[in-house]
């Protein structure tokens, strides 16, 4: 049996040693055996944690995909504006970390958190989040934990929007969340294809689009600012 606290601790040294084998090395070399090595324990200790291959892979996914939407809700309880708040969602998903930073300076962390993110280079958060969408398309069961975390994130996203846009109805506000969910999924791939794109301003052009216009129930766009 583990010591009493360990379990956290034990948890994110192994969901880090899955994650960074997916980041450097891919997901087929994700076994029990060299997940233990690089964690530096037992295999019996991943066996206790994670009964296979494949809970060890869908735990350590969901975890990192997890942060974002945790980190969205920790900016929700700031005293920023809808339209700041979304920027710095942007921002870091495209990994122009310092700017974003520079936005939410005054952000209140949580000491239980679980920072995967923090724990990876933009180049190896790149590859394991891209490396999910690859894996997605062949594996069903890993489909529905993306969608399910994706969900979360879209709702979200739209009560920020909401906020933001008060005349607006909800799903008007779903609508742009959905928008601007692919549209940074969209840069994010355009980046690691190096592609001549400037992201961030593509990221002010669209949120400075859609808060300058007030919306009505109906739908239509008047050139009121919300």
């Amino acid at each position: 049996m583990p010591k009493i606290g360990m379990e956290p601790i034990r948890r994110k040294e192994l969901i880090n040693a899955v994650l960074w084998i997916i980041a450097n090395k891919g997901f087929e070399d994700v076994t029990l055996d060299k997940v233990a090595s690089r964690a530096g324990v037992s295999k019996g200790v991943v066996v206790y944690y994670f009964k296979n291959k494949e809970m060890l892979i869908n735990e350590s996914c969901k975890a990192f995909l997890v942060q974002f939407s945790s980190g969205m809700e920790a900016l929700i309880k700031t005293n920023m504006d809808a339209h700041t708040i979304l920027k710095v969602i942007g921002l870091t998903t495209i990994g122009n970390l310092e700017e974003a930073y520079e936005l939410c300076a005054e952000c209140p962390s949580n000491e239980g958190d679980l920072d995967y993110l923090d724990s990876f280079s933009l180049e190896e958060r790149q590859s394991i989040i891209m490396q999910m969408f690859g894996r997605m398309v062949i594996y069903h069961h890993f489909r529905n934990i993306l969608s399910e975390v994706y969900q979360n994130y879209l709702s979200v996203m739209a009560s920020v929007f909401k906020a933001g846009l008060s005349d607006a109805n909800s799903d008007l506000c779903q609508g742009f969340a959905l928008q601007y969910m692919a549209l940074l999924d969209g840069l994010l791939l355009y980046g690691i294809m190096e592609l001549p794109v400037n992201r961030a301003n593509e990221i002010n052009r669209y949120l400075d689009l859609v808060f300058q216009r007030a919306v009505d129930e109906s739908g239509h766009l008047n050139t009121a600012r919300s």
